[in-house]
């Protein structure tokens, strides 16, 4: 059903986050002992607040590459508005056939491109009318993100969809028009680990965002700390499976 579809995808989008960005901090702390500093790969990207921002914090290595050898080559923004809309898709749509020789791979590329020349146009025409004091608050933001995170896990369906009819089954059970088949099995483990990923993404938005501190005892840290370490060692045995950006 559809509640079972958006759990299993919401999932994916942590599980690829998580993957993706472990390694890149195991590599970054392995670099660091060698006496090389690498860059920070990810920030946080599921709090970012629209398409430009998530850029800016997920896979910033791969982001910055496309801007600076795609983007600006290109012509970037320089050229006028629709030159730059063209400029947006074709880099995204790039970017996207790097990760795969596939026509899902493309649309997902051309998804974020039009997802970010949607955003510059709302920024350019609509958002100066709404007034600064609006775009400011807490509500506001509260919804961007929870808009940009949405967003971004209708991508992740294409991404890890294999053939379109994958695709189009993912996002018709989404929107409960499919006949539940094709959604990503989920037992109750992966379910209080996915509620348990996206409580921590909650308290780490109220830290950064509503400059929110989490006032305890050092020993109280330490003991939630060993309590999560406890739980990924016991419940990581049970499954069994490569890292989802080894293949790319």
């Amino acid at each position: 059903g559809a509640t079972a579809t958006w759990l299993g995808t919401i999932a994916f989008a942590f599980q690829i986050y998580a993957d993706f960005s472990a390694y890149s901090d195991i590599a970054c702390g392995v670099a660091g002992w060698l006496g090389y500093e690498f860059p920070e790969n990810f920030h946080q990207p599921y709090l970012a607040r629209g398409m430009q921002d998530f850029w800016r914090r997920w896979h910033i290595s791969l982001s910055t590459w496309l801007r600076d050898y795609l983007y600006i080559p290109l012509g970037g923004s320089r050229h006028g508005t629709w030159i730059t809309y063209r400029n947006l898709l074709l880099t995204m749509v790039l970017g996207g056939l790097w990760h795969g020789a596939a026509w899902t791979f493309v649309a997902w590329g051309a998804y974020h491109g039009l997802l970010l020349a949607a955003e510059r146009w709302w920024l350019e025409r609509i958002a100066p009318r709404l007034g600064a004091r609006v775009s400011a608050s807490s509500v506001a933001a509260v919804f961007q993100v929870a808009l940009t995170f949405v967003a971004v896990c209708l991508g992740w369906v294409l991404f890890r969809a294999r053939t379109w009819v994958d695709a189009i089954t993912m996002l018709a059970n989404l929107v409960g028009l499919g006949e539940g088949s094709g959604g990503y099995p989920l037992d109750t483990t992966g379910t209080a680990v996915l509620a348990l990923a996206v409580g921590g993404v909650a308290l780490a938005w109220l830290r950064e965002q509503a400059r929110w501190d989490w006032q305890r005892p050092l020993w109280a840290r330490y003991a939630v700390l060993t309590t999560c370490l406890a739980g990924i060692v016991i419940w990581a045995p049970r499954v069994s499976a490569p890292f989802v950006y080894f293949q790319f």
